[in-house]
């Protein structure tokens, strides 16, 4: 024999078909667990994505909200103001009205 037939690999008629079944059934299985690794990282990516176009979504509703609530504020402040000015208007009414009472009484 050559020196290159005596390194080259081979099996063995001594290994057992045992070892050489538990091997393969064991790659099988490290092959089916890294598909369904995968698949659950497409579902989660999936729905990651579906989480980021709903928080989209909701940014968008609470700025509509926001833009709202700064409008209603400015309409209660100048309802406030114009409450204001129809107390002062009814002071200065009935002041008047008392001083035409009052001169209409003399």
């Amino acid at each position: 024999m050559s020196q290159s037939e005596n390194t080259a690999w081979h099996l063995d008629r001594k290994v057992p078909i045992a070892l050489i079944l538990t091997i393969a059934m064991q790659s099988a299985m490290a092959i089916w667990w890294a598909s369904s690794i995968e698949s659950r990282v497409n579902t989660v990516s999936q729905s990651d994505l579906s989480q980021s176009a709903r928080i989209g979504q909701v940014e968008s509703s609470v700025q509509a909200q926001a833009v709202g609530a700064a409008t209603l504020a400015a309409q209660l402040q100048a309802m406030k103001e114009t409450l204001d000015d129809v107390r002062t208007s009814q002071r200065e009414t009935n002041n008047l009205l008392r001083k035409m009472v009052q001169g209409g009484e003399k």
